[in-house]
């Protein structure tokens, strides 16, 4: 037979072979005679393989990285997440693709060097999804999301230290150094002798239209959209910052009764009302904030979700006019801090948060449209540690001079992780034989001094007129969880909500008070934030304004049911 011959027949027998295989496991496992799969996606991930096969010598040392890419899938049914027949497939073609694609690009044999180091750097590439999806899952139990992989990229190294040393186990260590090992051994395995069967022309002919069809074909899988989801995240908050002038044209035609003085929203971090005991929890986690639970320039509200379980998701719709509840898309919302300088206002920004990481947060963005800022953590990024405690916020407002109006937004560093290092060692107060919740409800307890402080700094102020206090988020902090949407449970959305007035602002509001006291059990969301902190400043926006969403209004819907969470995907489920 002749050797053309012998080959072709090879090539094809390998191709019906490989297809044979892939049919015969959907048959035995779905018993579906007809799969619901892309034909022409399989058919090209076949031809692909057969190519390589062939005539790809290394592709039988190579082959471990194809499954190990491939087995990226596998942690979606660990992690009890339905992953249709289609998504597997996807997967398969898209590793097969990415794997032609770099068989492709290899050096010649005379390079052996060059080809162990490049074998070594595109089976980084090929399997880095398949990487990041398991370090995932030995970190948090848990399928990577956009949402993840955008907390991810936004962190900084000792923020991303810290919460490493948090969720160290076994797997993930013994995974790096073999998966390193491996990677090595077949670069080194690789790097010598011919990469193609003579003639070569032809089959790298066929590969070099296949394997990019192929790739285009399966671009979207559950492996690679995660990824794409975060370029849906960032062309909407980089819409959000372009529109900025279009959205301030829309503030000419305010309604204004705002009484002159100090507004001040104070924003706390992952702070799980559950474990505070002005809530109702056993330790004594708030004692402050317990003493005033009566005081009658004080309003605590119970029923208090977030709209989101991470910062910036859950900021972006707080502190905006986009919310759940309506159609406005976030690049057409208008800031809090845009309205309240149309409406006169002086804006300061007080934030113990790191200010930039991979790139500008739409937090960022938001607090960069402050008249002023101050930002304590001064590290920019390029750390998680703090220069000051929380407390120390508020010696800004003790210097800050007085405006006719002003609405003052601090952000606190709160509870964030890793738990230990955001209080002073003397708040290590609270022991047990679970130190991860206690580390926890010792930030509770140093947090609690910090609205003492702020409180005390504000009374001392003639201008002060209002404190709304919530939080972005709340933690799993019981089952040892985060605030991961991977590995959402409900103690995620528990939120503090309360409220503190001067005399002057009690006196002179008693109708809007009146609402507020009698919707202390009515359930709210912190989307809701724009809305409430802008009836407290006396605002009212005639084309945006939500009666419905405005938990002062004599309109609020306070319906259990209509509330949401995880933007708008999961309903509520109660404290």
């Amino acid at each position: 037979m002749r050797p053309s011959l012998y080959t072709f027949l090879r090539f094809t027998a390998t191709g019906l072979a490989i297809f044979a295989l892939i049919y015969g496991l959907h048959l035995a496992v779905t018993g579906e005679v007809f799969p619901p799969w892309n034909d022409v996606s399989i058919f090209f991930t076949c031809v692909t393989l057969s190519l390589l096969f062939t005539f790809y010598r290394p592709a039988f040392q190579q082959l471990p990285l194809l499954f190990f890419a491939l087995s990226a899938i596998s942690v979606r049914f660990l992690t009890g997440l339905l992953t249709p027949s289609w998504d597997l497939y996807g997967c398969l073609s898209f590793s097969v693709a990415t794997w032609g694609i770099l068989a492709l690009l290899s050096p010649p044999a005379r390079f052996a060097r060059e080809r162990a180091c490049y074998v070594f750097l595109a089976g980084f590439l090929m399997t880095l999804p398949a990487l990041v999806t398991w370090s995932c899952y030995f970190l948090t139990g848990s399928f990577p999301q956009p949402e993840t992989l955008l907390a991810l990229l936004q962190t900084n190294v000792s923020e991303a230290a810290g919460y490493l040393s948090g969720h160290l186990s076994l797997p993930f260590l013994l995974c790096l150094p073999l998966y390193f090992g491996a990677l090595f051994l077949i670069s080194e395995k690789s790097s010598t002798g011919e990469l193609f069967s003579r003639p070569s022309l032809l089959p790298r002919l066929a590969l070099l239209l296949v394997a990019p069809v192929n790739l285009a074909l399966s671009y979207s899988n559950p492996i690679t959209t995660p990824w794409i989801g975060i370029k849906d995240y960032m062309k909407a908050y980089a819409d959000f910052e372009q529109k900025s002038k279009e959205r301030t044209s829309r503030l000419t035609n305010l309604t204004i009764s705002s009484a002159p003085g100090l507004y001040v929203l104070a924003i706390g971090e992952s702070e799980n009302s559950e474990h505070m005991n002005v809530y109702g929890y056993p330790r004594p986690t708030t004692p402050w904030l317990s003493s005033r639970r009566n005081d009658p320039h004080f309003l605590f509200f119970d029923d208090a979700y977030s709209c989101y379980v991470q910062t910036v998701p859950a900021l972006s719709y707080a502190l905006t006019a986009k919310n759940q509840y309506n159609d406005i898309s976030l690049a057409d919302a208008p800031s809090l801090i845009e309205t309240a300088k149309a409406a006169g206002f002086h804006t300061v920004w007080i934030s113990n948060q790191v200010r930039f990481s991979a790139w500008d947060t739409p937090t960022t963005i938001i607090a960069s449209e402050a008249d002023e800022q101050h930002w304590r953590n001064s590290h920019l990024g390029t750390t998680a540690d703090l220069d000051v405690y929380d407390d120390a916020l508020a010696e800004e407002l003790t210097s800050m001079k007085s405006s006719e109006k002003t609405l003052v937004i601090l952000h606190y560093m709160g509870s964030h992780m890793p738990y230990a290092y955001h209080h002073p060692k003397s708040y290590e107060k609270i022991r047990s034989d679970d130190p991860y919740r206690d580390q926890y409800d010792d930030t509770i307890l140093f947090h609690d001094y910090v609205m003492e402080k702020l409180y005390e700094t504000l009374s001392a102020r003639p201008d002060f007129q209002t404190l709304l206090y919530f939080s972005d988020h709340g933690e799993g902090i019981d089952l040892h969880l985060d605030h991961n949407p991977a590995t959402y449970v409900p103690a995620m959305t528990y939120i503090p909500f309360y409220m503190a007035f001067s005399d002057t602002y009690l006196s002179s509001h008693q109708k809007l008070i009146g609402n507020l006291a009698a919707r202390q059990k009515s359930r709210w969301t912190n989307d809701l934030v724009f809305d409430t902190q802008l009836a407290l400043m006396g605002i009212r926006l005639p084309d945006l304004y939500e009666p419905e969403n405005d938990i002062t209004s004599d309109h609020y819907d306070d319906t259990p049911d209509r509330f949401k969470t995880l933007f708008g995907t999961r309903a509520i489920t109660a404290k």
